[in-house]
C-alpha cells in the first residue's frame, strides 16, 4: 500500500472512530501495522471497536484499488491502556513509527514491549 493511500486510510479510520463515538488522538499506518491512540467510547467494547474498524477499513481498502481486492487484516490485535500523563509521549512515539523501524522491526519492538511489561505470549499465536 502506498504512503499516500496509508494517509487516506488513517483519515478514514479517524472518521470510523468518530462515528463510534471514540475520540482519536493519532492514527499512523506503516507498511505492516497500524497504531491507534484513541479514547474508547463508554458504549462499545474494545473488541467491538476493533471489529468495526477492521470491517469498515477492509471494505474501504478493497474498493480503493483492484490490486488490493485480496486484502485482509490479521485476525489478532493488541490493545493497551495509556494513562493521561503518558498520552503525549505515546502520541509522539506513534508519529515517529518510520524512524523507530529503521533500527528495529515492528516484531522485535513488539516482543521487547511484551517482555518489558511481563505480558506472557506464545510466538506461534502472535503473528498470522
Amino acid at each position: 500500500m502506498s504512503e499516500s493511500l496509508r494517509a487516506e486510510l488513517d483519515a478514514y479510520m479517524t472518521t470510523v472512530l468518530q462515528n463510534l463515538d471514540c475520540h482519536p488522538v493519532i492514527i499512523k499506518s506503516v507498511a505492516d501495522h497500524i497504531h491507534v491512540l484513541a479514547g474508547l467510547a463508554r458504549t462499545i467494547s474494545m473488541s467491538d471497536t476493533v471489529k468495526d474498524i477492521m470491517t469498515a477499513t477492509s471494505r474501504w481498502i478493497k474498493g480503493r484499488e483492484p490490486k488490493l481486492n485480496g486484502f485482509a487484516w490479521q485476525s489478532g490485535y493488541a490493545a493497551f491502556a495509556v494513562s493521561v500523563s503518558n498520552i503525549e509521549g505515546v502520541r509522539q512515539y506513534i508519529a515517529n513509527q518510520e524512524e523507530h523501524h529503521k533500527s528495529r522491526t515492528f516484531q522485535e519492538e513488539y516482543r521487547a514491549f511484551l517482555e518489558k511489561h511481563h505480558v506472557p505470549y506464545e510466538e506461534q499465536y502472535v503473528w498470522d
